[in-house]
């Protein structure tokens, strides 16, 4: 079977099925850069393709390389925000926005890797990705499909032009497999760089947070509070929340996420759980808010020399109404008479607690209580006990 595709530009490439699972390329290179016979092809392979359904940026490439189930992992020690998901059906790649904290958080581009250990199973892969990718070639049904060019050289690091719906160019995919390393491993890199920062304004929709940029998390606390926002900054974490005209800050600073959470948590005995209750929340509930992207921003902490947490509260009363009473009056008093750094962290991760168990309470499966907290299963429950120094 021969298949034709009308690329964009002057150069075209042809696609001829050879059997057993290998397609030709036959590529259009310009002669002051093509290869000589007796060279391995090396360059990247600029195909063009037409039918690929990449038109408007951050967007639409999230349509064909996101992950289904995102979920924000604070690792220890770690200067980065990690990301894992599933890339086109193949689970555990890890994920990261390429981006300049240092002009408003930016995003400039995405990258998806995962190790394979053996060749076998990264090509099978590689053969899924550039499948659902670019439907550029016919899909061989249990069969591995290795691209080759006229000399029989594999191709192994393609280049697809992005264009948006008026034609221009505005980013590049990569998709590029790696031999196999000293110890046996190999691994898949999908990256889009972005030209024209066409991901800046489409980020705003997918909740990518920037350095400085709040997201609202309000429906994620009615009816307790009328509004919440959280904020990622530099070597900052900030919730700003709204009841009638009380206003509440929470504000954890540090010299990174690891510091962050360590002034949450005093205790070292408690990070573990910190880090569980922090995910579960991010997962929960912003992983959901209007998109399916949560992400921090990565290494925006390293200015901040100084650790400690702060909260403030404060009445904006010209409205000349009495403050509300009540569940939200208490979480205040509790703030404002926290002794500690880590009597401030619980309160905040308690009053989350207690809201997530409200969200889940129609839940038919056993709930586990203690302390006027329910959690989904005892180990999370023994893990608050331990941290709490509960018997």
């Amino acid at each position: 079977m021969l298949c034709l595709l009308s690329l964009r530009g002057t150069a075209q490439n042809r696609y001829e099925d050879l059997g057993n699972g290998t397609v030709l390329v036959h590529r259009n290179i310009p002669s002051s850069t093509s290869s000589s016979k007796s060279t391995k092809v090396t360059s990247v392979q600029h195909l063009h393709f037409q039918g690929i359904s990449l038109n408007t940026s951050f967007r639409n490439f999230l349509k064909y390389l996101r992950a289904k189930h995102f979920y924000v992992d604070v690792r220890d020690e770690s200067d980065y925000c990690y990301i894992s998901g599933t890339v086109c059906g193949i689970p555990d790649f890890d994920i990261s926005l390429v981006g300049d904290y240092s002009d408003d958080g930016i995003i400039h581009g995405v990258t998806a890797s995962k190790s394979f250990s053996d060749v076998e199973s990264m090509y099978a892969a590689s053969e899924c990705i550039l499948d659902k990718l670019t439907k550029a070639y016919p899909r061989h049904e249990g069969a591995a499909v290795s691209m080759v060019d006229e000399n029989r050289n594999a191709i192994d690091l393609w280049n697809v032009d992005v264009f948006n719906e008026e034609g221009a160019c505005i980013g590049m995919l990569y998709v590029f497999a790696q031999e196999p390393d000293g110890a046996g491993n190999c691994k898949i890199t999908i990256k889009y760089n972005d030209f024209v920062n066409s991901l800046a304004s489409d980020a705003y929709d997918y909740n990518v947070i920037g350095y400085g940029r709040p997201i609202d998390i309000s429906e994620y606390v009615k009816p307790t509070l009328d509004a919440c926002t959280m904020e990622v900054g530099s070597a900052f974490l900030k919730f700003t929340c709204r009841r009638g005209n009380n206003v509440y800050e929470m504000v954890a600073f540090g010299e990174d996420r690891s510091s962050i959470l360590y002034n949450l948590f005093v205790d070292s005995s408690s990070r573990e759980l910190n880090r569980k209750i922090m995910n579960a929340y991010f997962a929960e509930n912003l992983r959901v808010y209007n998109g399916n992207v949560m992400a921090c921003t990565n290494s925006a902490f390293d200015d901040i020399s100084y650790k400690v947490v702060s909260a403030s509260f404060s009445t904006n009363n010209s409205l000349k109404k009495e403050p509300s009473k009540g569940d939200f009056n208490e979480f205040n008093e509790k703030i404002l008479n926290s002794k500690t750094n880590a009597d401030m962290g619980w309160t905040l991760l308690e009053y989350l607690l207690k809201h997530k168990a409200t969200r889940s309470g129609s839940s038919t499966s056993q709930k586990y209580h203690c302390n006027g907290l329910e959690f989904d299963n005892p180990a999370d429950m023994e893990d608050y006990k331990n941290a709490q120094g509960l018997k």
